[in-house]
């Protein structure tokens, strides 16, 4: 986990600098799964609210994993699976 994060973090500043909105969306994104594998729920949650941002203008299907992310996030902090049934449902359609 400490190479990923490293690499991650690396590969942030790049994309932030280029301005490559999509990108930077995903390396949060996968950041993200990296602070929920280690229980580091806040900064998770940081994480993926900054990558929605970024991407909530373009009409792509990386929001749904960042919903789905989020989902998985919700589930472990509260431990209802409510929000992953609603998203499973939306990603079948």
């Amino acid at each position: 986990m400490v190479e990923a994060l490293s690499l991650l973090n690396k590969t942030l500043v790049k994309v932030e600098k280029g301005n490559f909105k999509r990108l930077w969306a995903n390396c949060l994104e996968l950041r993200s799964q990296v602070w929920i594998q280690s229980q580091e729920w806040d900064k998770a949650a940081e994480d993926l609210a900054f990558a929605h941002k970024l991407l909530d203008s373009m009409h792509v299907h990386d929001n749904l994993f960042i919903r789905k992310w989020q989902a998985v996030l919700d589930v472990n902090k509260s431990k209802s699976i409510a929000t992953h049934h609603k998203l499973a449902t939306e990603a079948r359609h």
